[in-house]
């Protein structure tokens, strides 16, 4: 009796995820363009690898996956995770199209192996032209056919980051700010006068600054010879204004070598006398009710509306979204 075989095709192989990329490096020049230095994860053979490797696995002799690199990419990312493109019209040594990706080793007139210059792009003044406003990223792109995997988006983050006002009354309120990711930039070229941490504080209409206050930062932490430097990010309550009154702030951190970084410029409007900002009270009508509630999710269906955004934020996590409403309905749940 002849027995019947059916065989199934294979199933076409799961294509490897690359190693996240390390980014390592950040620098302004006078001439006008800043530098990201990063490197891809390699064996010590010198082959980009999956994110299966490690060194110590390498140590003990293990088996890692190994990336072919023409199939190797990577992407750059600014602040809320915008996909970075390069034109042609800011790289016309490089590119004749815009790209988002840009090919393992690739060097070129503005790259290196492991290097991009932004030109026509400085930080190193205040008021030029600046391409990010907080942080860059790097991601790694594997593709194989139809197939594509990434790695995750790896931060530097470079600048102080400004949230909105976290609390304020008519004569007050609370800058924050910080700086935290894990490979945040060390600025830490503070020898001398006028160095440091700065929070400016301006008032909007007549722009007299009313407040230059240098501000130590939140925390320290220790480099692997065990010496200190500071972590960017502080809160500082500020007081003395004046009620009704529109104000902007940023904060600038200040170096010794004459490189300054600014933030971005947040506002803040205090109330009238009489007239504070209590949380839930979405729609400002000095009273928390369901109202709010409904004023709440139309803004987050519609991204518009009049709304109290500090009032907004109910649970205080420096941003309005679905977590507040849940916390406004418990708040009107637990008042009643």
């Amino acid at each position: 009796m002849l027995m019947a075989f059916s065989i199934s095709a294979m199933a076409q192989a799961t294509l490897p995820t690359p190693a996240n990329i390390v980014v390592d490096e950040w620098n302004d020049w006078d001439g006008g363009f800043s530098q990201i230095g990063f490197r891809f994860v390699e064996d010590w053979d010198g082959a980009p690898v999956a994110n299966d490797y490690s060194i110590e696995y390498e140590f003990i002799g293990g088996e890692w996956t190994k990336l072919e690199p023409t199939k190797l990419f990577y992407r750059v990312y600014i602040d809320n995770d915008q996909l970075f493109v390069f034109t042609p019209e800011e790289f016309p040594r490089d590119f004749t199209e815009s790209v988002t990706e840009i090919p393992y080793r690739y060097d070129g007139f503005e790259f290196g192996p492991f290097e991009v210059h932004f030109p026509n792009h400085s930080n190193v003044t205040e008021g030029m032209d600046r391409f990010f406003n907080w942080r860059i990223g790097m991601q790694a792109v594997y593709r194989d056919g139809d197939q594509m995997t990434c790695s995750d988006i790896v931060y530097m983050e470079i600048f102080p980051q400004l949230k909105p006002a976290a609390q304020a009354t008519p004569t007050s309120f609370l800058a924050d700010w910080s700086c935290d990711a894990p490979n945040t930039q060390i600025i830490n070229n503070f020898i001398g006068n006028g160095c440091g941490y700065f929070l400016y504080v301006v008032n909007k209409e007549t722009q007299e600054i009313v407040l230059e206050q240098n501000v130590a930062p939140a925390n320290y932490a220790e480099d692997e010879w065990g010496n200190e430097y500071p972590l960017p990010g502080a809160t500082y309550l500020v007081e003395g204004l004046t009620p009704g009154t529109t104000y902007q702030y940023y904060v600038v951190v200040k170096q010794n070598t004459g490189v300054s970084y600014q933030s971005v410029v947040q506002e803040v409007t205090l109330p009238q006398e009489g007239h504070g900002y209590d949380l839930g009270d979405v729609n400002h009508d000095h009273s928390v009710n369901i109202a709010d509630v409904t004023v709440l999710i139309d803004y987050l269906l519609s991204g518009t509306g009049d709304i109290c955004t500090i009032c907004a934020d109910v649970n205080q996590a420096g941003g309005i979204n679905i977590a507040d409403v849940t916390e406004l309905i418990d708040l009107l749940l637990g008042s009643n």
